[in-house]
């Protein structure tokens, strides 16, 4: 996957996240990394498949991700995975289904989960090799990732998102399967930190995750 497709399927995700009402500020920990920090409390990771309708759409979890997401999961820090299907669907994978797809006891070898886009019933998140599924509603991004953020699990705050896991730098690592894999630039530019200005923010809900392209 080149550069610019990166960015693409990552702008997607953004442009998402900023239109909700309830968004305030988003940063970059990593610049080059997928992953954004909403809010200063919860932690967006985005995984994108190039693979063009009807799909299935595969996305693979790597040791170092396994392992962040457990100790994400452990020091009560919000941490979703954001799976963009294409420019087709998008599936948002909340703790609790983190909690039910993936094996966390297991993080010595690679997980997958599988998004489905089957008509008229929605889409279903399947752990490949695994009897375990989900039902997710086609328009729920980005609107669940705040619902989640408003349970009393979490409104609290939880444990700090800029507090990272020491397997973080292998999850880093992992972000760079499809490009060229070179970590010496990652801490050295500044972080990206955008904020909310008054009108600057369309609060009628990121774009639909439905039918059709994500694009159009």
């Amino acid at each position: 996957m080149s550069a610019l497709e990166s960015q693409l399927y990552q702008g997607l995700v953004a442009m998402g996240l900023m239109r909700d009402p309830r968004f305030d500020m988003m940063r970059r920990p990593r610049p080059r990394d997928p992953v954004f920090v909403v809010n200063d409390r919860i932690t967006v990771q985005v995984k994108y498949s190039t693979r063009r309708a009807p799909g299935p759409w595969q996305f693979t979890f790597s040791l170092g991700e396994l392992e962040a997401i457990r100790a994400r999961q452990q020091g009560n820090q919000l941490h979703v995975f954001v799976l963009v299907c294409h420019t087709e669907v998008i599936a948002v994978i909340g703790p609790e289904d983190l909690e039910y797809l993936l094996d966390l006891s297991d993080t010595a070898r690679q997980q997958w989960l599988r998004v489905d886009d089957r008509p008229g019933s929605g889409l279903r998140v399947t752990a490949v090799g695994g009897a375990r599924s989900r039902k997710i509603a086609r328009s729920h991004f980005p609107r669940v990732i705040y619902d989640i953020a408003q349970q009393e699990r979490w409104a609290s705050g939880g444990g700090s998102p800029g507090a990272e896991p020491a397997s973080e730098r292998s999850v880093a690592a992992a972000c760079h399967d499809d490009e060229d894999g070179d970590l010496a630039a990652t801490s050295s530019p500044k972080p990206l930190i955008v904020k909310e200005k008054s009108g600057a923010v369309d609060a009628a809900g990121g774009p639909r995750a439905g039918a059709g392209s994500l694009l159009s």
